[in-house]
């Protein structure tokens, strides 16, 4: 019997909660780190994005229109590349909101004090978006970023995780 452990995005809670505990456990696990978001340079992707500004009744009450629910709900599911990426950045905008209040991803520092005999770091794009709605350049440059900031570290290990969506008909090409 085998089992992978692996984590997505490089969220805070690992850097907090995961590694403590898999490294007392020793159990091995690798990380698929969106770089773009380290050492809070971008605030996050969309997603995230908006799910804050929903907990958050200061935010919600100023920024949580209608339009901007039906953006959030729609980018999840569509599969009209034009319509995600014109879209994704109106919620990503926002994100400048959320700066000084949390913190969503781990530090870069961190990365260079995983331990590379228990841990591995993989690629998860620059980027958190999804990939077949972006244009194949976008794929290609989001890819190779990942691979640059990445590749410094002794964990790394040249492995890509995608997850594709049951609705997703257009095939990943990087």
């Amino acid at each position: 019997t085998a089992v992978a452990i692996t984590f997505d995005d490089g969220d805070i809670s690992v850097q907090k909660y995961i590694i403590p505990l898999l490294e007392r456990m020793k159990l091995p696990a690798t990380f698929f780190i969106n770089t773009a978001y380290l050492n809070n340079l971008k605030p996050g992707y969309w997603f995230n994005i908006f799910s804050h500004i929903q907990a958050d009744n200061d935010l919600s009450s100023k920024y949580l229109t209608r339009e901007l629910k039906e953006i959030a709900s729609t980018l999840r599911h569509t599969n009209d590349q034009e319509y995600y990426r014109n879209k994704y950045m109106i919620i990503e905008k926002l994100g400048e909101l959320l700066n000084d209040r949390i913190q969503f991803y781990i530090p870069e520092n961190f990365l260079g004090e995983i331990d590379p005999e228990l841990f591995e770091i993989g690629l998860h794009g620059h980027e958190h978006q999804r990939f077949s709605m972006m244009t194949k350049e976008w794929q290609r440059n989001n890819l190779l970023e990942n691979i640059k900031q990445l590749s410094r570290f002794k964990a790394y290990k040249p492995v890509f995780a995608i997850q594709c969506l049951e609705s997703e008909k257009n095939p990943l090409t990087v």
